[in-house]
């Protein structure tokens, strides 16, 4: 493991653990709220987790957002397998919600999150408006609804390929929370020869390829059970129809690809997407 990588784990597990210091037994969500960026005055931006459940993945771009705004990750109960995960989206938007109002007691509030964790900032969103609060900032970064390949009309052998690119990419991120490299390349041909169809089978093949790498030593490892929660809490989802404008950040080169126009990414009746660009800046895309 690098020594970089060394450092900034460390420096993760010691804010987690100040988050655990907090006397709240028996509460799932004690440690949820990792504080990555100190920030200044400016209201909190709020960033959920990935598939993997943590925000490690957070810590270097959580300083280059706002230098004046705090950012904090929300990780999933589970990540120190301190406690079983939550296998249910809603729920686990619901506990967060609650650790982002024990930050900041009343709106608005500024919230986002990556993959995953986007639906789970979307739900938050919703859960936030039927309190009365105003969300003034939703920001999912590359997030699509479970049902987006089904209702894209993409053939099936493509929708078969972007599974197990999906799953290859997956894998190599849990590698990384443990600072082990996987290449993609090499997972997502393992994923071609063996054809797994069905999640179960694509989680099984994942581990196998964790294990052969020595990232975790079998199926109960912490973040591979809150992945394997996060998953099945992903495909029971229902996502709410909410209006109002969302930030979408993704490459640019997925926004001009037709087949993913045909996705919706949110459910939504009004929205705004934007897309980052090798200029650094954000540009106005125009609407899929």
């Amino acid at each position: 493991m690098a020594d970089e990588t060394k450092r900034r784990l460390a420096e993760l597990l010691a804010r987690q653990a100040h988050a655990r210091s907090e006397p709240r037994a028996g509460d799932p969500f004690a440690a949820s709220a990792v504080r990555l960026h100190a920030g200044g005055g400016k209201r909190p931006f709020f960033c959920v987790h990935p598939g993997s459940g943590t925000v490690g993945c957070f810590s270097e771009i959580a300083p280059l957002v706002d230098a004046d705004r705090p950012f904090i990750g929300l990780q999933a109960p589970g990540v120190d397998g301190d406690c079983e995960p939550i296998e249910d989206l809603a729920a686990l938007a619901r506990g967060y919600v609650g650790e982002v109002r024990r930050v900041q007691p009343r709106g608005p509030y500024a919230i986002g999150g990556w993959s995953l964790g986007g639906t789970i900032a979307f739900q938050m969103a919703h859960e936030l408006r039927r309190a009365g609060e105003t969300v003034a900032l939703l920001v999912l970064f590359d997030t699509q609804r479970a049902e987006a390949l089904h209702e894209a009309r993409i053939p099936r052998p493509e929708a078969i390929e972007i599974n197990f690119r999906q799953s290859a990419y997956a894998t190599v991120h849990l590698a990384r929370q443990r600072g082990v490299t996987i290449d993609p390349a090499v997972a997502a041909d393992q994923f071609r020869r063996e054809q797994p169809r069905t999640t179960p089978s694509r989680l099984q093949l994942m581990l196998q390829l964790l294990v052969e790498h020595g990232v975790f030593t079998d199926a109960t490892a912490p973040i591979f059970k809150v992945f394997r929660a996060n998953v099945s809490a992903l495909g029971n989802y229902g996502m709410p129809v909410e209006p109002y404008d969302l930030l979408h950040l993704t490459r640019r080169r997925k926004l001009n690809d037709p087949k993913w126009k045909r996705q919706l990414s949110v459910r939504r009746r009004h929205a705004t997407f934007w897309v980052w660009r090798k200029d650094g800046n954000m540009h106005r895309a125009r609407r899929p």
